[in-house]
């Protein structure tokens, strides 16, 4: 039996444990209970606990503040590309070689880039000496952005990587949407994209956040999206490698993904979302989530995805 918690917050949370439910309601009640408890020493209360029942109050977890409000704008516009290229997602490997710190917007060259939120530029010219990237010269021509979000108690940058041309300068103040750039191919890449992070905290790629729970879900009026951010866990509360396949239960326009766990463990459980996989622009309505996994077998379950919000989710691997 699995046991399903909607925390009523901004965020849609299902929270999953696996195991076997509650065991039978025994026949003590729970004043009875208390007046046992009083009367009989602490020292062997332990003996007397197995035929004590106690319903199980599953805890609600600490919201993140900002999380459903998708804080940031895209960093195409309309004109262009503007949906993330699902091929190569945040936290898998690239070419079995680096990872991806961020996400891509495949466009043609000289596409404007432009900014997802008001800040000012930290950094604007080549990735030289790799001082923001992996490896030398890797994110070649690109700019940071610092912000300061409301609901987030710590800064928030974002890097906008690749570019053939960069519009602004150290220390210049820019409103969301203003042009920062054009989309170009500068860099360690094999064709015209932006390369778009996010970073919480501190300009670091070690600290870098899946774009896909921050940036604005795509518009599309006939069809509102969502996100999903989602953990599975063994039984001491670490990450478990293993793909999920989120599959759609209506006619969404969309079909069955492979989602695989961040590879890098250094990206997993991080906040504000806390999650080890996740995916944006999800049409709103029911999936089911499942999995493989030596020793539990193969498990499912539903999840419905809100319409402008995150969706948390959670599975705990039972204790044998």
């Amino acid at each position: 039996m699995i046991r399903s918690l909607i925390v009523a917050s901004a965020t849609t949370t299902f929270i999953a444990t696996g195991g076997f439910g509650a065991l039978p309601e025994n026949a003590i009640t729970a004043d009875f209970q208390q007046v046992i408890m009083q009367a009989v020493p602490y020292d062997v209360t332990q003996y007397l606990e197995p035929y004590l029942y106690v319903t199980p109050t599953p805890e609600a977890q600490e919201s993140p503040p900002s999380e459903s409000d998708f804080p940031l704008a895209l960093p195409i516009g309309p004109t262009g590309r503007d949906t993330v290229d699902p091929s190569d997602r945040f936290g898998q490997m690239q070419n079995s070689k680096l990872m991806q710190f961020g996400v891509d917007f495949v466009n043609s060259a000289g596409t404007p880039v432009l900014a997802v939120a008001p800040g000012r530029v930290v950094y604007a010219g080549m990735d030289e000496e790799g001082q923001f990237s992996p490896a030398p010269e890797f994110y070649g021509l690109l700019v940071i952005l610092e912000h300061t979000l409301g609901g987030f108690t710590q800064p928030v940058y974002t890097l906008y990587a690749q570019l053939s041309q960069v519009d602004v300068e150290v220390g210049q103040q820019i409103d969301v949407g203003g042009r920062i750039g054009l989309v170009g191919s500068t860099g360690q890449t094999t064709g015209s994209e932006l390369h778009f992070e996010v970073r919480y905290g501190e300009n670091r790629h070690e600290d870098v956040r899946n774009p896909e729970l921050w940036l604005a879900q795509f518009d599309d009026q006939n069809q509102p999206t969502g996100a999903l951010a989602g953990r599975i866990l063994d039984a001491d509360g670490n990450p478990v490698d293993v793909k999920v396949v989120v599959q759609p239960l209506g006619e969404v326009g969309i079909k069955p993904m492979d989602i695989f766990p961040y590879m890098d463990v250094r990206l997993a459980l991080q906040p504000p979302w806390h999650e080890t996989f996740s995916v944006g622009n999800l049409p709103s309505g029911e999936y089911k989530i499942g999995f493989s996994l030596p020793g539990v077998g193969y498990h499912s379950e539903i999840v419905e995805i809100a319409p402008g919000r995150v969706t948390t989710w959670e599975w705990l691997k039972p204790e044998k």
